[in-house]
């Protein structure tokens, strides 16, 4: 008997093995904004990984697909005004210049099949790291902490939403 593997879940769950460095080397170079064209693609970006996200890590581990489903649509709704004012800016010239459907699909691809790539070598197993990571990256959405990877872009993009919305407010008792 004693040599029995632990379940995928008590392995996610215990304290004494380094997935938080996996984390790390995923997320390791992440950039950040220097202008606001660069905020709205670093947005974009993370918006339409979130998604394939979402729909991945759902289907490696359709036991958890409600719990991915909820963090993601608390995110989604917590950021609503955000994820509407870059899909309007990303549709509206920030994406003409490249084939932007084609551009984010690429992109967001190599970046899930880089994460892929980190898990089939993490010493822990491969769903081990997949299940780690999923709940981490989509917990992190859910609570606003992903923003931390890239501040300048995101306190640009607030600063629009704050001056969008002073506007607005300044419109409407005029008239």
């Amino acid at each position: 008997m004693g040599c029995e593997q632990a379940s995928i879940q008590e392995r996610v769950d215990a304290k004494d093995f380094d997935l938080e460095s996996f984390i790390e080397e995923v997320t390791e170079g992440s950039t950040d904004a220097d202008n606001p064209s660069q905020a709205v693609g670093i947005a974009k970006v993370t918006i339409e990984y979130n998604r394939k996200l979402l729909f991945e890590c759902s289907n490696f581990f359709p036991s958890k697909s409600k719990y991915y489903e909820s963090l993601y649509n608390s995110w989604a709704s917590n950021d609503k005004v955000m994820i509407e004012l870059i899909n309007g800016y990303w549709s509206n010239g920030a994406g003409k210049e490249l084939d932007s459907t084609q551009f984010l699909e690429k992109l967001t691809s190599e970046t899930y099949d880089f994460v892929l790539s980190k898990a089939k070598d993490h010493p822990n197993g491969f769903e081990s790291a997949m299940q780690f990571y999923c709940n981490n990256h989509l917990e992190k959405i859910e609570t606003g902490e992903y923003k931390n990877s890239s501040p300048k872009a995101y306190k640009m993009i607030e600063a629009r939403i704050k001056h969008l919305n002073k506007h607005q407010t300044s419109s409407s008792s005029q008239h």
